[in-house]
């Protein structure tokens, strides 16, 4: 059953990471994008709805009338809510919003596992898969478009971290995953960082920008184990491009405000793996993990 089923449960599954998408923005303080995107999952929820019609399955059927009238007016709800955000997000209750998004996740999660389970006809199944496939290719088109413009819209607005590129060897070859890191501040021991890397013999480069606010001598430190470069405007601050034991490295320079663009160059040879990024602001008595709030991901290209 699940093999007939799949065209469906792909298609819903897609919904459901777009509600999730939705929530995350609203948890990072993000309502506008949140509203955005929690409107694209109750349109495509619709068009699935709508598709459905098509079927045979008097039960569907049942379920499609139970749950129409909750989906339109989820749709009001927040069409209304898109209004106010665009206007001004500080006019949406965040109670109210909150209830919303509960709502909202409570009919996706519910279609995602009920839609499924009811429809059974191979015939229809098959007669709908040309459906299920442009329809979730425009989907995602949209959705990505909308999520990624939302997301990198929150993060460089509020700082939030350095992209790294994860390589599985020590060359930066084989790109393995591409991330969004708040800090650099890791010790995986003897440990792999994640599931698609080896525990020894990679390599990493985080971009970005780091915000500065007041002018003045800052110092950078690196704690790492093994090989750390790190360049400030193309600027090369530490360079202990070598296998060693965990080892903190310095490099200084006077900035003014303003942001530079911040580039972390990184490999692991064998046995412990470190990386850390410090600062030393002017005055300070103490050096720090660089915080994520001063810390931004590259621009998108422009086209």
């Amino acid at each position: 059953m699940l093999k007939k089923t799949a065209p469906i449960q792909q298609r819903l599954r897609r919904i459901k990471k777009t509600f999730k998408s939705a929530f995350f923005l609203y948890e990072n303080n993000d309502v506008q994008s949140s509203v955005t995107i929690a409107t694209l999952a109750i349109a495509q929820l619709s068009k699935v709805f709508e598709e459905l019609k098509s079927t045979d399955s008097a039960a569907l059927s049942r379920y499609l009338d139970d749950k129409r009238p909750v989906l339109s007016g989820l749709k009001k709800t927040f069409d209304e809510l898109r209004e106010k955000a665009e206007r001004d997000e500080d006019t949406i209750d965040e109670v109210d919003y909150e209830n919303a998004l509960d709502r909202l996740g409570s009919l996706v999660d519910n279609a995602t596992s009920e839609v499924p389970r009811i429809l059974r006809s191979p015939a229809e199944l098959k007669k709908l898969r040309v459906k299920w496939m442009s329809a979730a290719a425009a989907g995602a088109m949209v959705v990505g478009f909308f999520l990624i413009h939302a997301i990198y819209r929150h993060f460089t607005l509020k700082g939030h971290g350095l992209i790294g590129e994860y390589y599985s060897d020590m060359e930066f070859k084989n790109l393995a995953t591409t991330r969004l890191d708040p800090t650099i501040d890791f010790d995986w021991g003897l440990d792999a960082p994640m599931k698609t890397l080896p525990e020894d013999r990679f390599s990493i480069r985080w971009t970005g920008s780091i915000e500065i606010k007041n002018p003045g001598n800052y110092e950078f430190y690196t704690l790492s184990d093994d090989g750390v470069k790190v360049y400030l405007e193309d600027i090369k601050l530490i360079d202990n491009w070598s296998a060693h034991p965990a080892t903190l490295d310095k490099g200084n320079a006077f900035l003014n405000p303003g942001r530079y663009r911040l580039k972390i160059e990184y490999f692991d040879q064998a046995a412990d793996a470190v990386i850390k990024l410090y600062w030393k602001r002017e005055k300070s008595l103490y050096r720090e993990i660089i915080p994520a709030d001063v810390l931004f991901p590259p621009a998108p290209p422009k086209h």
